[in-house]
């Protein structure tokens, strides 16, 4: 099992014809899905130093769907009526209060 991060929810049609949807977030995958050309399309891109780097909002809510499973994937509660900029916030907070 490898992890990816998705950062634009999608489904994956499998050749089988099973249906398999990703959230905005980590996932424990296999190996072969990790490498799928159609998996690596919806995968948040990294910097050099590993971390995750910042896509454009879009206008049909993607990056408000990938802060709130961030935030789920920290613990916070949040509500999804928050503001994007709201929820950035908390998370920010936390992860400050990490280090």
């Amino acid at each position: 099992m490898v992890e990816i991060n998705v950062a634009k929810p999608f489904t994956l049609l499998h050749r089988n014809g099973d249906r398999q949807h990703f959230a905005a977030g980590a996932h424990a995958v296999d190996e072969a899905i990790a490498n799928h050309w159609y998996v690596q399309e919806h995968l948040a891109s990294e910097t050099e130093d590993g971390a995750a780097e910042d896509h454009e909002p879009s206008e049909d809510g993607d990056d408000k769907a990938a802060l709130l499973a961030k935030a789920k994937a920290l613990g916070l509660a949040v509500d999804g009526r928050w503001t994007v900029e709201k929820i950035a916030a908390a998370i920010a907070e936390a992860q400050a209060g990490k280090d």
